[in-house]
């Protein structure tokens, strides 16, 4: 697998394989990267698999930081923080298999809804309120946390 354009990564097709992963289909793409929705072959459960660009992957200091953030999410524990299974490298390309949620994006949600209700709002403030005392704690982990918000796993591409 080969990116010609290190800013539009080329989109696997349902049925690829990546390392001991099937690609049941693409989830999102954006400015970081692109997820796909995939099951594990090993263990026979569905995971959402995130490749970032080619651009991110050339530059050793922020692959570095991917890496690292990977591995400190890896270890978090909370309801709010999806959970990281492993990350890999397959093809020249990092990859982050974690833990898919099935639902909609936020955008999605406000397409269709329209805005938040108070009380919903309040909700996310308290889950954000809960997460960033979890960031207190643990400081390094804030970008990758923020990231890896428990969300539908697409909702930030």
């Amino acid at each position: 697998m080969n990116d010609a354009d290190p800013d539009r990564p080329t989109i696997l097709p349902p049925g690829s394989r990546v390392a001991h992963y099937e690609i049941l289909g693409l989830l999102g793409q954006g400015g970081m990267g692109v997820v796909y929705r995939a099951r594990d072959l090993n263990l026979d459960r569905a995971v959402a698999l995130k490749r970032p660009l080619k651009r991110f992957l050339t530059n050793p200091k922020t692959r570095q930081r991917f890496l690292r953030e990977a591995k400190v999410t890896s270890q978090l524990q909370h309801p709010n923080i999806i959970t990281i299974f492993e990350v890999f490298e397959e093809g020249g390309f990092d990859w982050l298999a974690m833990e898919h949620i099935e639902g909609e994006g936020l955008g999605d949600y406000l397409d269709r809804y329209g805005a938040l209700s108070p009380r919903r709002v309040l909700r996310l403030a308290e889950g954000l309120v809960e997460h960033d005392q979890l960031r207190a704690r643990r400081p390094r982990a804030s970008a990758a946390a923020t990231a890896l918000w428990r969300l539908p796993t697409w909702s930030f591409w």
